[in-house]
């Protein structure tokens, strides 16, 4: 409970306090006004209490008093009692055993801890109908970017805008809950088809892809659903949430914005454990491979370099997500392995195109890092050996950081990386300007590239103040003497707005999307300008 000084008067007050207690407004709190004719201020104490109907929110069993309460409040203020001791009936005002367990405070949700009572209920209310209960488990995609690239402040105030979205496309007696930070679940009862789980799921994807707002600027949200249907007879929340959480990795699968519903065919499949075994055994088998995204100067409108990006077509499956991929690479330290055989299998490529190209000079090959790989005592020995293997320069490489949070000055990556620089190898940061690495570091390890991503190159949706932190970061690396790369060029209007920041090369869905060996060799051929390898090219 706290409390607050407000200006209203007393008429406003009144009003906003009858709209709460007859429970006409969409605030998850009721509010006790006390007018204190000594102070000649109003007093408002907050008191937590839960959205919708707290019948279906909250178990009976764990309700003190009555939905409908006369409660006497006395505000104690300076070791003195006021003398406005005010007599309030108030609707659904409950006191909770564990109050502060059962709310996020955030969105004004109910928490993982009340998701049993939930499911309790629904199974109550479709026994006996020949309907069924369902669990849907909700995962919003990259949502530490938007707080790395906003702030926890404002990535909250999105937070909170997400449940609302969600709440919005669900029934009055549907059950929404916050599970985890960016994980939510919902409950439905007297489910008959799967067709309505369809609807469903499309429409709380479709209301989670239109923008944000976050003051002037615009974000983005993707997310994934698992759905589960389970008969009510059954009773087992256990089961309906590993058959969700099943699906939900399914959808992952396939990429964002997607959604499953668990068959019982999944009940041996798509485990994180089963992606791993899969991928080790691509790996023995030489199943991976590599496709490439160009990369063209703005300037020149030729192609002057290549992004790498592992791929793998499961036999049953199809392609994987990289989303799914790397992740399960980086977990089980695999990425290692796999990523010697990126950098050497780049190599291979890089010796293909230069003996290929004649006229005009081939593509600069950027290989992402992780930070594990770093880690390994034997990577720059790793990546000398395959440069050696192959007959190539150094210069044909960049070498691409996710990040360099994780990196301080004088530590053995740090080192290791200005050892990459003196062997010629090209460094990139990518996606600077939403991640929340250091100007000292970029300074100081002498970066050749600069990627900024997609949430400052999109044209649409982009407001003043989204320009303005775009001419800030690209000023920026024109200052520090970087060649700047947009990533995400998708469209026209998107290649223009790069093009006036100043950008110096550019990638995207507008110039192709990764594309295996031999579509970059028409590329290449048809290029225009050529560009010296070792240097980086504008």
């Amino acid at each position: 409970m706290r409390t607050t000084a407000t200006n209203e008067d007393r008429p406003a007050a009144r009003q906003r306090l009858t709209d709460r207690i007859v429970d006409r407004t969409a605030d998850h709190r009721v509010e006790l006004t006390i007018v204190s004719a000594l102070l000649g201020a109003w007093i408002v104490l907050m008191v937590s209490g839960l959205a919708g109907s707290i019948d279906r929110a909250v178990d009976r069993s764990s309700v003190v008093s009555r939905p409908t309460l006369t409660s006497t409040v006395i505000v104690a203020l300076a070791g003195g009692v006021l003398a406005g001791v005010g007599l309030v009936r108030a609707r659904r005002v409950v006191a909770l055993q564990h109050r502060d367990h059962l709310i996020d405070e955030l969105t004004g949700l109910p928490d993982r801890h009340q998701l049993a009572v939930a499911f309790r209920h629904a199974v109550r209310r479709s026994a006996g109908s020949g309907g069924q209960v369902a669990v849907i488990l909700i995962d919003l995609r990259d949502f530490k970017a938007i707080n790395q690239m906003f702030g926890r402040n404002d990535g909250d105030l999105v937070m909170a805008a997400v449940a609302g979205r969600i709440r919005a496309e669900l029934t009055a007696d549907d059950h929404l809950v916050r599970l985890a930070g960016d994980e939510f679940a919902v409950v439905r009862a007297l489910v008959d088809t799967v067709d309505e789980l369809d609807d469903l799921a499309a429409q709380v994807l479709g209301a989670l892809q239109i923008p944000f707002e976050i003051q002037t600027y615009t974000v983005q949200v993707g997310a994934n659903l698992g759905l589960a249907l389970v008969a009510p007879e059954a009773n087992d929340l256990a089961t309906a949430l590993k058959h969700a959480d099943m699906a939900l990795y399914r959808a992952k699968l396939q990429g964002p914005n997607r959604y499953e519903i668990f068959e019982h065919s999944l009940q041996e499949q798509v485990s994180p454990a089963m992606i791993v075994d899969w991928l080790r055994t691509a790996f023995e088998e030489r199943q991976l491979r590599l496709q490439y995204q160009p990369i063209f100067s703005l300037q020149k409108d030729s192609l002057v370099a290549v992004e790498a990006l592992l791929r793998w077509e499961h036999p049953t499956e199809g392609a994987l997500s990289p989303d799914v991929v790397l992740p399960a690479l980086e977990d089980s330290g695999l990425i290692v392995e796999v990523g010697e055989w990126v950098v050497d299998e780049a190599c291979r490529q890089a010796r293909i195109w230069r003996d290929r190209s004649k006229s005009v000079a081939p593509p600069i090959i950027f290989v992402n890092i992780s930070p594990k790989q770093l880690s390994a005592a034997n990577f720059l020995t790793s990546v000398e050996a395959s440069l050696e293997r192959h007959g190539v320069e150094a210069g044909a490489l960049c070498l691409e950081l996710g990040s360099l949070t994780s990196l301080q000055q004088s530590s053995p990556a740090w080192m290791l990386l200005r050892e990459c620089k003196a062997l010629g190898l090209h460094l990139a940061l990518d996606n600077f300007g939403d991640n929340e690495s250091s100007y000292g570091l970029i300074r100081r390890l002498q970066l050749d590239y600069l990627k900024i991503g997609r949430q400052l190159t999109n044209a649409r949706n982009a407001t003043p103040h989204d320009d303005a932190i775009a001419k800030s970061v690209v000023a920026l690396a024109r200052e520090l003497r970087f060649t700047i790369v947009a990533e995400g060029v998708e469209d026209p209007a998107s290649l223009e707005r790069v093009t006036a920041l100043g950008c110096d090369l550019a990638q995207g869905f507008y110039f192709g999307t990764a594309e295996p060996p031999e579509a970059i060799d028409q590329l290449i051929t048809a290029a225009r300008t050529p560009a010296r390898v070792g240097t980086a090219p504008r």
